[in-house]
This record gives structure tokens, C-alpha cells and sequence, in this order.
């Protein structure tokens, strides 16, 4: 069954969302379109079914990734965390890594923006370290208590202890 806007905008179970979805490639489709959207809930909630939906490194994503990439900036938090959260799943080349670096770098940054997308961003950011760790020392900075201490306890820690593994 083809998938409507209004099954994403409306209350409806999950798994039975997510069944029709898979029923028909067409619907995964339409929501790699619906998840480009700025028209909210209906972006971050097409973002969120495709988490669910997507496997890791799945081809059916990897001609959209600069498209994404390029209209992040304009995304709600909400959608910003749950593309964070796919694209960090997902094979991107040097060009995309570097521009997915520089929008976590930002979002970790804006010490305003909800803390969930900020430990998002920066955990994507400690990954990307791990394959060039002479970036590390250059972020030093932004591990002092200014950048952390919006954030709950239990975000802290997990961000100060991932820090420590890649700072050391």
C-alpha cells in the first residue's frame, strides 16, 4: 500500500506503519523525499521511519546524501538529530565526511540548541576522529565546562568518557 502524508502526520501504531512501509519500495522512496522536507512533523517523523527502515550503508541512501547535506542547515533540531543519527550509519565519501564534520562541529557548538542534538553531533564528530586523530588536539576547547554544562549528567559522561578514548 502506497504510503500518504498523513500516515506520518497522524497517530498510528509504529509497527503497523512500518509494515506498510516496507510493503512497497516506492514507499521507502517517498520518504527519503518527505525526510528533505522543512514541513514539520512530517520531516523529522519521515527521518525517524527512515532510521527504522534503512540498513546500514544501504545504496538506496547514497545518492542523497549531498542533497541532505546541503539543506541540513535549514532542518529543525529534531530532524538534524534523527539525519545525524543515519547519516552516522551510513559510507559517505571524503567530501560528505568533511561536510557532515563541519555541521556537527556547528551544532555542537550552539550551546542553545537541545542537548540531545549537540551530543548527537559531537559523538559523529568523535567518530570521524578516530580515523584522523591529529584533528583531536585541535578541540580541546571545545570540551570545557562552557560546551558542557547545559548538558544532563548522564549525556556528560558519556561525552567526557568517549573524549578521554580519543584524546588520550
Amino acid at each position: 500500500m502506497r504510503l500518504q502524508k498523513s500516515n506520518l502526520t497522524e497517530r498510528i501504531h509504529k509497527e503497523s506503519l512500518l509494515e506498510q512501509i516496507r510493503s512497497e519500495d516506492e514507499n521507502t522512496i517517498l520518504l527519503l523525499e518527505w525526510s528533505q522536507l522543512l514541513e514539520q512533523p512530517l520531516g523529522w517523523r519521515a527521518t525517524w521511519m527512515l532510521r527504522q527502515v534503512l540498513a546500514k550503508n544501504d545504496p538506496r541512501l547514497k545518492n542523497h546524501i549531498s542533497a541532505v547535506l546541503e539543506r541540513f542547515p535549514n532542518f529543525n533540531e529534531s530532524q538534524k538529530r534523527e539525519w545525524i543519527k543515519l547519516l552516522e550509519h551510513q559510507e559517505t565519501s571524503d567530501d560528505e565526511e568533511g561536510i557532515l564534520y563541519d555541521l556537527c562541529m556547528l551544532e555542537w557548538k550552539n550551546i542553545h540548541n537541545h542537548p540531545a542534538l549537540r551530543a548527537s553531533a559531537i559523538l559523529v564528530v568523535f567518530k570521524i576522529l578516530k580515523k584522523y586523530p591529529e584533528l583531536a588536539n585541535e578541540l580541546n576547547h571545545l570540551m570545557s565546562s562552557d560546551y558542557l554544562e547545559s548538558l544532563s549528567p548522564g549525556i556528560k559522561r558519556v561525552i567526557i568518557k568517549n573524549w578521554n578514548l580519543i584524546s588520550t
